[in-house]
């Protein structure tokens, strides 16, 4: 059992080493909030409100309003099955909170590895070599698509194949396909997966 005797919010600001591209959004910088745990626990939070309509106004709202002072954690499923999951907070301040309480126990100590996918945002076909020279430590790219004549589209893909042949392949439009172009996409899928080996961020 852990008794949680401080709590705090702050913030750090980060520049990213390259413009973060989708056809929702592009991000230059990005604003980390902190939930922090008796000075040290951190669980993090970033707006997206693009993508899930969390503000960074809200997040910090909520997360400022979640006392835990003097609570007495013993597990953190438990905790979030009891604390956290029916709050009335966007899942972004949720995951905060859900993470500083995860380190305060300690709950991921050892040698527990994820596995994940990097992006390769929206970019001009000249600036991928670059992009994708980048993240050669990934086996798996996901890349952010826009809504374009189904041609570029497959030679886009195509491109970044022969780019990283070893690689897995995932295509992510983020918002920007219409079903009529969802549905012209899906015709040529055939086409698509026999230059690519790929599959579909849903």
């Amino acid at each position: 059992m852990t008794v949680v005797s401080t709590v705090e919010v702050r913030h750090r600001q980060f520049d990213l080493h390259s413009t973060f591209a989708t056809a929702l959004r592009h991000v230059s910088t990005i604003t980390v909030t902190e939930f922090v745990i008796n000075g040290s626990h951190i669980g993090q939070a970033v707006e997206t409100p693009a993508i899930t309509g969390d503000t960074q106004e809200r997040i910090d709202r909520e997360l400022q309003s979640f006392d835990l002072v003097g609570e007495r954690i013993e597990s953190a499923p438990d905790f979030y099955q009891g604390q956290i999951k029916n709050l009335p907070f966007c899942n972004t301040s949720k995951a905060a909170i859900d993470m500083a309480i995860h380190d305060l126990l300690d709950t991921f100590a050892g040698s527990r590895r994820m596995k994940t996918d990097v992006t390769i945002p929206l970019a001009d076909i000249e600036n991928y070599p670059a992009i994708i020279a980048n993240r050669s430590d990934f086996d798996t790219f996901k890349i952010k698509l826009n809504q374009e004549p189904i041609s570029e589209l497959l030679n886009r893909i195509s491109i970044i194949k022969d780019l990283a042949p070893n690689k897995t392949l995932r295509i992510d439009p983020n918002q920007s396909w219409e079903l009529s172009y969802a549905i012209r996409s899906e015709e040529h899928t055939s086409e698509l997966q026999s230059r690519v080996d790929i599959s579909y961020a849903v």
